[in-house]
């Protein structure tokens, strides 16, 4: 593991530190995404902007190739520096979902304030309330997904309890 890692016990030691400075108990968020999107969505960034826009434009899904699997396989890596995160930082750490945001914003923000022990006006939640995306961008549905890359997200939604209400139909 690097030295440079977000898991990394130097890491852990710094943000320890920059708790003492600041002088509070750092409070921290962590907003899933269905694993699915991700991966569909690092994929996508890969292909050349005009060919996603074409793409788009005439519904079309991008084949499946080995983009997608590396994509999918660098992003299951982040689930375990994730999950060492949720373990160190315990109640400091919230996790918190996308959809939630989406369905709800206002109780999600009161949420995100209710965890920072800060208070959150009606008029601060409905400013917020504006920017949110009315749907989830289900952007899974734009690729074919081989069988193979399927079962390995699917493995690790199963592992990791953080993201065990996703599957690809949800």
């Amino acid at each position: 593991m690097d030295k440079g890692s977000h898991d990394s016990k130097q890491f852990f030691q710094m943000m320890e530190k920059f708790q003492k400075f600041v002088g509070y108990t750092l409070k921290l968020f962590h907003i899933v995404r269905n694993p699915y999107d991700n991966i569909a969505t690092l994929y996508l960034y890969s292909i050349s902007k005009e060919t996603r826009k074409e793409a788009f434009k005439n519904n079309r899904t991008f084949e499946a190739s080995e983009g997608l699997k590396n994509s999918a396989i660098n992003h299951i890596a982040s689930f375990k520096k994730i999950q060492r995160h949720i373990d160190y930082f315990g109640e400091r750490l919230i996790t918190l979902y996308n959809e939630d945001l989406i369905s709800n914003p206002k109780l999600f923000l009161k949420r995100m304030c209710n965890h920072m022990e800060i208070y959150c006006n009606e008029y601060y939640r409905d400013k917020a309330y504006d920017k949110v995306f009315s749907s989830a961008t289900k952007s899974r549905h734009s690729v074919e997904w081989k069988k193979d890359v399927k079962k390995m997200v699917d493995t690790a939604i199963k592992r990791y309890s953080f993201l065990n209400r996703y599957s690809f139909e949800n």
